[in-house]
């Protein structure tokens, strides 16, 4: 099977960074997933946090969402401080929270501007010190 669905995903410091773009299946997400674990590894421990750009995000299928909440479900074992969404669409927000409940133990916030969650992720990296 192919993946659908496009994450660019880049690592600053102590800040992975991902940009969605299309619609996912459960090969797209689990590229994605990988791409994620190996920065987490590469960080030997050390706290991080998550910029999630999901504005170009069209959505996923049921097993896209599937392995999603399994990488949640990961990601509330590992050293995250904090995971920043951007997003212009509260409902396609309410709807990856719905089918992904793990994240709700997470310290998340939506922002419209990329500029605004960057701010905070500094923030709570800053607090976390």
């Amino acid at each position: 099977m192919n993946a659908h669905g496009n994450a660019v995903v880049t690592c600053e410091g102590k800040m992975i960074k991902a940009k969605f773009s299309g619609s996912f299946n459960s090969t797209g997400v689990l590229k994605y997933v990988n791409e994620i674990k190996a920065f987490v590894h590469s960080l030997d421990g050390a706290s991080f946090v998550i910029l999630a750009d999901y504005i170009e995000l069209e959505g996923g299928t049921p097993n896209a969402y599937k392995v999603f909440e399994s990488y949640s479900q990961w990601l509330n074992k590992q050293p995250l401080i904090a995971k920043a969404t951007v997003s212009q669409s509260l409902i396609k927000m309410q709807i990856v929270s719905s089918l992904s409940p793990s994240q709700k133990q997470q310290n998340i916030q939506i922002f419209e501007k990329e500029n605004e969650a960057i701010c905070w992720l500094e923030s709570e990296l800053a607090n976390a010190k």
